[in-house]
């Protein structure tokens, strides 16, 4: 399976950024973490997670230095094996929701070259904050190891204005499939919708793939929690 986009958010702790939640857990984390590469070894005999993870988390000192001088790698890894912790997440009273559609990320390439001939430089920034991944360290690029999942996130502002950029430019949900799909595509759904008879049908393969199907799961997903005051999460594996 290629790599998809996930769309994520903190039902629970309410009212916090994940740069909050995350130095939340500064201390609770690496004791539970670190008992997991344990059992790892013990069980298994594998290695649990990234080596330079587990060694800065082996030294106390390190987790009590101030978070803008920790260095990114720390900081992407630390974020990373967190928000992918289900069983830590669930004992710990946090909600990781997942929402939204869940798509390979080869269906958002045509649609960032859409953003990109707006020139708009803000709106680009914030459309590849979700889809490249986002470090809580001076919003750089997130590092990863080979092809292990990148972190993205935009703040409850950020995403209503990402929202704004992509209606301003593009339209809502129904009028971007009527200005970009092809009429083709216009018929191959017609004749998908008619064959469901009101129920469930799916349109995506390798014969349906509209120059605007990123910015509409896009919109899919900010539509889905303009209304909440939560930020958003993504994971691109």
């Amino acid at each position: 399976m290629g790599a998809r986009l996930a769309y994520y958010y903190f039902e629970q702790p309410t009212g916090k950024s994940l740069k909050e939640i995350i130095i939340d857990n500064f201390v609770p984390f690496p004791a539970w973490y670190l008992n997991m590469c344990k059992e790892s070894l013990l069980e298994f005999d594998e290695e649990y997670g990234p080596a330079h993870l587990k060694q800065c988390l082996e030294n106390a000192k390190y987790l009590q230095t101030d978070f803008n001088q920790l260095d990114q790698q720390f900081i992407d890894q630390f974020t990373k094996e967190l928000l992918g912790g289900d069983n830590y997440l669930k004992e710990n009273g946090m909600d990781l929701k997942l929402f939204g559609p869940l798509m390979g990320t080869g269906r958002y390439i045509s649609s960032t070259e859409l953003v990109k001939r707006t020139g708009n430089v803000d709106f680009l920034t914030l459309w590849n904050y979700l889809i490249e991944g986002r470090s809580l360290k001076n919003d750089a690029p997130f590092l990863r190891d080979d092809y292990d999942i990148k972190v993205g996130f935009l703040k409850v502002q950020e995403h209503r204005k990402l929202k704004n950029y992509i209606e301003s430019y593009f339209g809502t949900y129904e009028t971007i499939r009527e200005k970009y799909w092809t009429n083709l595509e216009k018929k191959q759904d017609a004749s998908a919708r008619a064959e469901a008879n009101g129920g469930l049908y799916w349109l995506f393969g390798n014969k349906h793939d509209p120059i605007s199907t990123g910015l509409e799961c896009m919109l899919q997903a900010l539509n889905e929690i303009n209304e909440k005051d939560v930020e958003i999460v993504t994971f691109i594996d």
